[in-house]
């Protein structure tokens, strides 16, 4: 994507407070609650979003042995559209455009 139009964001996350000392099976529960793919009806506007396990995109095996380590937990956050980004659209409008 190029970025002469068009913007850029992020967000940087701070964690404070007390710090856990052990992940578990409960924290895994937690994330299989709210997987990738666990919308039992389709958005009408085609989104799906939800925790992945990180070994994929849709990677939903959370398991100790691959999310869980001593001081921290793994996981992805994945979200699909069935529609292109604003930015890929505009490209399509203008090429379309110039070659009329």
């Amino acid at each position: 994507m190029g970025f002469i139009k068009g913007n850029v964001s992020f967000t940087r996350f701070a964690v404070r407070g007390s710090k856990v000392s052990m992940f578990g099976e409960e924290h895994l529960e937690r994330l299989k609650d709210r997987q990738f793919g666990h919308l039992k009806i389709a958005p009408s506007d085609g989104n799906d979003y939800g925790w992945t396990a990180g070994l994929h995109v849709q990677d939903t095996d959370f398991e100790e042995i691959k999310n869980v380590y001593p001081d921290h937990l793994l996981w992805d956050f994945t979200t699909e559209t069935n529609k292109p980004p604003p930015e890929l659209f505009k490209t399509y409008y203008e090429v379309d455009l110039k070659a009329l």
